[in-house]
């Protein structure tokens, strides 16, 4: 169960830094420029950033293994529709998908460690799947790197198939089969406050990769993000304000 945790996450780990060292080879490839090719990274970090609340949610209404295998699959081909596209644009919505999907894999195998293994193994087995994560981090920065010098940056999602595959079979066999939280969710969604808490996120995640880029409040974009978020943030403040009263 751990090996499958461990490559499900390893995934996301290998692909993050392949991503960040094939960049210049996007900008030939699709035609853009060094700013228009970091999109790729702001628009996946936005989408993880957005995914983390909302996979908590998810995992308790479809289960925590059903929610874990659909995110492998969900990322594995997200990386394969973003190496295999030669539309920046179709690239930056497969890199969003890829984020929806990085972020459950990032938040549940630290979650699924202590929910399922008793407080003294935990440590343990936190320790064993960061080692996969670490080797897969390294991994990908030395095959990303091969690749692209002697192929094409394209095949850097070959391992995603073999991470997923391995990842997918070891928990389908190892993992528990926990029954979906239904009972503990609320009756009701606040759909609401879920748009104007993603709107305040994302445009705080574009802010946090971008500032730097556009001088921060010296850009006309970065003020107006700046905001639509604090705007965003204040308005879910208040209807979660007046949610509780009533």
């Amino acid at each position: 169960m751990l090996l499958g945790l461990a490559f499900a996450t390893g995934m996301e780990f290998y692909t993050a830094d392949s991503v960040n060292l094939v960049l210049t080879d996007l900008t030939g490839s699709f035609g853009v420029s060094g700013d228009e090719a970091s999109w790729s990274l702001t628009v996946y970090s936005s989408a993880l950033f957005l995914g983390v609340p909302v996979c908590v949610w998810l995992a308790g209404y479809i289960g925590h293994k059903n929610y874990l295998i659909g995110t492998v699959l969900l990322f594995a081909a997200a990386s394969v529709v973003s190496a295999t596209s030669y539309s920046f644009q179709t690239m930056l919505v497969a890199r969003g998908f890829q984020g929806l999907a990085g972020a459950g894999l990032v938040v549940w195998w630290r979650g699924s460690v202590y929910l399922l293994l008793p407080k003294p193994q935990r440590s343990e087995a936190l320790m064993r799947i960061s080692t996969v994560l670490y080797l897969s981090s390294a991994f990908g920065m030395l095959f990303s790197g091969y690749v692209t010098d002697h192929f094409s940056w394209r095949f850097i999602c070959v391992p995603n198939l073999a991470y997923a595959a391995a990842a997918i079979w070891l928990l389908v066999r190892y993992f528990p089969d926990a029954p979906a939280h239904r009972a503990a969710l609320p009756d009701t969604t606040d759909w609401l406050g879920v748009v104007l808490i993603a709107v305040a996120l994302i445009c705080l995640q574009v802010i946090l990769s971008r500032g730097q880029i556009d001088d921060w409040f010296g850009s006309s974009d970065i003020r107006l993000l700046a905001w639509l978020g604090a705007t965003a943030f204040i308005l879910r403040s208040r209807t979660s304000h007046r949610s509780n009263r009533g």
